[in-house]
């Protein structure tokens, strides 16, 4: 739903606690909520019709009809259709796995985070993308990616990759009030941002219906099919025709079933039914080798593509990265306890909320250790700050706390204090 610049304003003016639940559920009635984003480029009547309605499919349709009506005096001829199935097969095949290829690329849009962090009814919590509207207030940390089109409001060292978009993998740090565009990524910092546009308004759906446009051309042994089926078409209506009149008229040979079953017969012979099926089982034997190396085919023409292919330019501007990380094993190279290190590391990285995926197995890993911890060091770390943190950069690879100077440590070999001063988590 596209809103003029008034209403637009007067939908920003969320407070501090966000959206009520019946704001929202007003707004996603009004059709500013964020379904369509997930919606895929192409339809599923779209993918039939242009696989259906062929050249190919049409001129062997034609003359299938033919032996189904004769078949309607007596069922026995309608074995003579069996020629039918091969367009069907090259038709299920290409359908199939086209649909098969829409699922994953929908999957695979450039938006695809699944859940994002909202404030409503005056708490924070993590709901489905989808359920985002116009006016919601969010939450974005490092490794998060921006869903919907946002303004930022606030936040601390706020950096983002927008090279999804632009192709520039610098990251770009934004101000207050700076547009936040959809499909870009938090690398640094964290914000708390307003959503202004949803769905098919986002500016990444406006570049996948950019993309839409260009025409995918097809490979050249479909092309050279489907001119061969439709000059096919026009001789075999001139040559059945005079099949016919000759079989009919001149030769006088009867019944006129058998007359158009082998008038079908020779034209059937005409058409490269053959090839058509190489073709497809070719293709097929493609699709499956290139799935054993987890590469998604759209297209079974693209088969063809790839196969001329010599020279691939890739210019790569972003690395995209999936699955859980864990803690596999803690290495000591100091004096300080296994507790100590751990009530301190527990402090700083609470304290850092980068929330980022290197964190969470770290402090996941912290909390099943707990048991290791050092309760006093606990005690006096809940009642000191932390005097400044340097949130995780993806450009510099590291955070890090300062403690303020009241937190000390002991060694447990010299006995000597120490104070816990900064602490650097980095690769």
């Amino acid at each position: 739903m596209e809103i003029n610049e008034i209403e637009s304003n007067k939908l920003l003016q969320t407070g501090a606690s966000g959206l009520t639940t019946e704001e929202v559920a007003k707004r996603k009635k009004a059709g500013l909520g964020n379904e369509a984003s997930q919606a895929p480029n192409k339809s599923i009547k779209k993918i039939i019709s242009e696989h259906v309605f062929t050249p190919f499919n049409l001129l062997n349709l034609a003359l299938f009809c033919i032996v189904l009506f004769v078949s309607f005096s007596n069922i026995k001829y309608l074995v003579n259709g069996l020629f039918f199935l091969v367009a069907v097969i090259n038709t299920l095949g290409g359908i199939i796995q086209e649909l098969k290829a829409r699922k994953e690329v929908r999957r695979l849009s450039l938006i695809n985070q699944p859940c994002v962090y909202v404030i409503r009814d005056g708490t924070s919590s993590e709901i489905p993308t989808t359920d985002l509207v116009v006016g919601d207030l969010i939450e974005l940390y490092p490794d998060n990616q921006i869903v919907v089109d946002a303004k930022y409001l606030s936040g601390i060292n706020f950096q983002v990759d927008e090279s999804l978009l632009t192709g520039e993998s610098d990251p770009v740090e934004k101000s207050k009030n700076d547009p936040l565009y959809s499909g870009s990524f938090v690398i640094t910092g964290r914000a708390r941002a307003i959503v202004t546009k949803t769905g098919l308004n986002t500016y990444a759906a406006q570049i996948s219906k950019e993309t839409q446009k260009i025409k995918k051309p097809d490979s050249e042994i479909k092309i050279a099919l489907n001119n061969i089926s439709k000059l096919l078409g026009v001789i075999i209506l001139i040559v059945g025709t005079a099949m016919l009149i000759s079989k009919i008229f001149i030769q006088k040979e009867t019944p006129i079933q058998d007359v158009l079953i082998s008038t079908v017969a020779a034209m059937i012979g005409m058409i490269p039914e053959g090839l058509v099926l190489l073709n497809f089982v070719a293709a097929v034997l493609g699709v499956i080798q290139l799935s054993k190396k987890n590469i998604l085919v759209q297209r079974m023409s693209t088969i063809e593509t790839l196969a001329r292919i010599d020279t691939l330019c890739l210019d790569k501007t972003g690395t995209i990265t999936t699955g859980e990380m864990f803690v596999e094993n803690v290495n000591y190279l100091s004096d300080i306890s296994k507790s100590k290190t751990f009530s301190l590391m527990q402090r700083a990285f609470i304290s850092l909320a980068d929330n980022n995926n290197t964190s969470k197995a770290i402090l996941k890993y912290l909390e099943e250790q707990s048991e290791l911890f050092d309760n006093n060091l606990n005690k006096e770390l809940s009642k000191s700050k932390i005097e400044k943190h340097y949130s995780f950069s993806s450009q510099y690879k590291w955070s890090g706390v300062k403690f303020s100077k009241d937190v000390v440590i002991k060694s447990d070999s010299t006995n000597s204090n120490h104070r816990a001063g900064n602490w650097i988590f980095g690769a």
